[in-house]
């Protein structure tokens, strides 16, 4: 039976937070090397069987089942309750059989031919870290087909277009055919991306491509009306950095620890030997750039660093992407801004810092939806705010939450509890209902959050 997508974010939850302990927080040496293979779960998910693997004889199985039995006095103490789950002491099972392709910088989960998911977590201790074998799949896909559909999420954002436009300007090149489809029209600075104006927003019923690829998509209701459109073709692929994706492809290259999509869209197009041109390198700069908040916030790794020295070697140029994509508003902007900090309100002794964007700012600034992007930073700048929250009236009881944190709460997890996702820094959730009700739900799982209480 082909698991439920809660079963899978559960299954993913209890192997991402039992591979942190085990790495972070035993500090066991019998544990190099292990690697979490996969989890079988309780049809009413109250109990769960974890598999690992480890490279040795007996004698090296048998250390590390006692490293990792080491754990349970941890599960013991209560310490793992996360994301509504709580971890307890149970049955470890060794399997030997090899582990997935995947190496300790993210979680694969993959659909087999008999539609059954596998379940892998990062390696633990000196272990591959890459993903190779994933991205070699993907690969497989990209040079051996000829006509390729790519898109995005609702509300794109720089690294979702960037990182479309770069691959689809690579198998352009490469010969292949490419429609680049968005839900909705380009806005603001996505539009001074180079090769923006290939974007299309509808596909002809019959226009069914060989591969559909969603980029910066962590789930696929993110899709908005193109889900459908996604899921008639016979070959999908998930290309994402989201650690709450819900891997609703046939093969998802998901890596929570990569900065951003054009990271990853960039080791893809490396790992294959694409040409990465100036107008290549440009896009997936400005993919990485705006993610990692031009490589100041806490996702910007050494590997981003790297990435970003080697794209500007290849023709990026950092100062007009960033006016040009990053910058470049009018002054329709500025107006807005102005009416959205006149609604900062600050709770919980100034660590959740809020402010509303109402439809009626929009209509008398002349501002569109892109402009108020970031605008989620401001209240986040105040000394001792922990959570910063904007939110962005879609329509009539309608919103949009945009979510912010320091290094204390995990607004990934936050999101979820409304059905949203994202980062554990950056997150986003919808909701429905009167705005006085909304804000009011939104407190009291934010205090609870807060406060360390069970969710």
């Amino acid at each position: 039976m082909v698991p439920s997508k809660r079963a899978v974010r559960v299954g993913d939850v209890i192997l991402r937070e039992i591979a942190t302990i085990l790495l972070e927080k035993t500090k066991d040496p019998r544990v190099k090397g292990v690697t979490l293979t996969g989890i079988e779960l309780s049809n009413d998910l109250k109990s769960a069987r974890v598999f690992f693997s480890t490279m040795g004889e007996a004698d090296a199985i048998r250390r590390a089942q006692s490293g990792v039995d080491s754990g349970k006095r941890i599960y013991k103490a209560g310490n793992c309750r996360t994301d509504g789950i709580a971890i307890c002491p149970g049955d470890f099972l060794y399997t030997r059989s090899h582990p997935s392709a995947c190496g300790s910088t993210g979680i694969a989960i993959r659909r087999n031919p008999q539609g059954r998911r596998r379940m892998t977590v990062p390696s633990i201790g000196p272990a591959r870290r890459d993903v190779d074998g994933i991205v070699a799949e993907i690969l497989d896909h990209l040079m051996n087909r000829n006509r390729f559909l790519l898109m995005t999420h609702v509300d794109p954002d720089a690294d979702g277009i960037g990182s479309m436009l770069a691959l689809g300007r690579s198998l352009t090149d490469a010969g292949k055919t490419v429609v680049l489809l968005t839900p909705q029209t380009l806005e603001g600075p996505l539009r001074n991306l180079e090769g923006s104006d290939q974007i299309v927003k509808g596909l002809h019923p019959k226009a069914i491509c060989d591969v559909a690829v969603a980029l910066d998509c962590a789930e696929k209701s993110r899709l908005g009306d193109l889900a459908d459109v996604f899921d008639q073709h016979n070959h999908t692929l998930n290309i994402d950095h989201h650690e709450t994706n819900d891997a609703f492809a046939d093969v998802n290259l998901i890596d929570p620890a990569a900065s951003s999509t054009g990271e990853l869209v960039y080791r893809i197009l490396k790992m294959g030997r694409f040409c990465v041109h100036s107008e290549v390198a440009s896009n997936l700069f400005a993919a990485i750039q705006t993610d990692t908040g031009s490589f100041k916030y806490t996702n910007t790794t050494p590997a981003a660093m790297r990435m970003g020295a080697e794209l500007i070697e290849a023709g990026a140029r950092p100062w007009d992407i960033s006016r040009e994509v990053m910058d470049g508003y009018g002054v329709e902007r500025l107006k807005l801004l102005e009416l959205a900090l006149s609604t900062l309100e600050f709770h919980f002794h100034d660590r959740l810092g809020m402010m509303t964007l109402r439809r009626d700012m929009f209509e008398q600034t002349g501002a569109g939806p892109t402009d108020s992007e970031r605008f989620v930073d401001y209240p986040r700048f105040v000394h001792g705010v922990q959570v910063a929250a904007a939110l962005r009236e879609i329509d009539k009881d309608h919103y949009k939450f945009s979510l912010r944190s320091d290094h204390s709460v995990n607004v990934a997890r936050l999101a979820t509890t409304f059905g949203g996702g994202g980062h554990k820094r950056a997150a986003g959730f919808e909701r429905r209902g009167p705005v006085d009700q909304i804000k009011d739900d939104f407190l009291k799982m934010v205090g609870r959050f807060l406060n360390g209480d069970p969710v």
